[in-house]
């Protein structure tokens, strides 16, 4: 599961890392936000596929942490409603970006759950004037690894 983004939401994600230092990531989530001027609000699906460069691993008796960069792209669709007039609606989509850098950590008692915090900043167009998504965004997310 996912909590946060560049506007407040959730959605789930799943985490692979290779042998190596790299990994990847597929996030779906969802969101929504209200206009500048407080006359419309958009709910968008936002689909993010990240490729990740992990740092060096930090182990000791309790804890394992592993500090992480990534680059996203982001697909974003929304549609917009008017608050005054309820039945006007409409529909976009729009592409963007992403850089971040954060941390995972597992206890060492349950090796398999781990818990990332990231931040980063979005970079996307507005899907309509007056809703921008652009900005810094903070991630929770929890990932329960298999093999």
């Amino acid at each position: 599961g996912i909590v946060g983004g560049s506007t407040p939401g959730f959605g789930a994600s799943a985490r692979v890392w290779s042998e190596g230092s790299l990994g990847a990531q597929l996030q779906i989530s969802r969101h929504s936000f209200n206009s500048t001027d407080l006359l419309s609000r958009a709910t968008a699906t936002d689909i993010a596929p990240s490729l990740l460069f992990s740092m060096h691993d930090h182990l000791n008796d309790r804890l394992w942490w592993r500090p992480y960069v990534g680059l996203a792209g982001h697909y974003v669709h929304a549609s917009r409603t008017d608050l005054i007039f309820l039945y006007a609606t409409e529909t976009a989509s729009t592409f963007g970006g992403r850089v971040f850098a954060g941390a995972e950590m597992a206890f060492a008692r349950v090796p398999q759950f781990t818990i990332s915090a990231d931040a980063g900043y979005y970079h996307l167009r507005p899907p309509f004037v007056g809703l921008d998504p652009s900005g810094i965004g903070f991630a929770l997310s929890g990932h329960w690894y298999v093999k």
